[in-house]
């Protein structure tokens, strides 16, 4: 049964299995993996792969400015990427900085699929392990407090502090 989508960044799309989804969910960000049915292979940075029931609400994700992540965290596209919303910091020069997102903590921000608001006032009643699953989520790869720093500036606001 055909249940997930491969959206290419050139716009093509395939439908694909649940094995050939599995396949290319646990595989590492720059891996390539061949999909001996389709006869292709695609490169898991260059594709967004999402349950097949949820394809007219992914036409309208790249439109979509904020959201809330699996743990509830407030985000907002910046320039193109999720952050971390209103947690700006300052870099070395007094200019204030967003708060970049880990990829392998925050596997919505990597398959870009943040929850909407709305969609999140909807389950946000669920465990987080949940929430995670819906987004097709393992929680497998959660290590960590999932934030990183444009420009290194956490460790070294931190070493200052003390």
């Amino acid at each position: 049964m055909l249940d997930y989508i491969i959206k290419f960044t050139t716009g093509g799309q395939v439908e694909i299995n649940e094995e050939e989804y599995k396949a290319i969910l646990n595989a590492s960000d720059n891996a390539s993996i061949w999909l001996k049915r389709l006869g292709i292979m695609v490169q898991k940075r260059m594709v967004q792969v999402f349950p097949k029931n949820i394809a007219d609400q992914m036409k309208d994700r790249k439109k979509q400015q904020i959201g809330i992540l699996h743990d509830g965290t407030k985000v907002r596209r910046h320039f193109g990427q999720w952050v971390v919303d209103g947690d700006d910091v300052p870099d070395d020069k007094g200019n204030y900085v967003p708060v970049k997102l880990d990829k392998n903590y925050y596997p919505e921000v990597a398959r870009d699929c943040v929850f909407s608001i709305e969609e999140f006032e909807k389950i946000k009643h669920l465990s987080t392990q949940e929430r995670l699953e819906k987004i097709g989520g393992s929680g497998e790869k959660i290590k960590g407090n999932g934030f990183k720093k444009i420009g290194g500036m956490l460790k070294k606001i931190k070493l200052s502090l003390f």
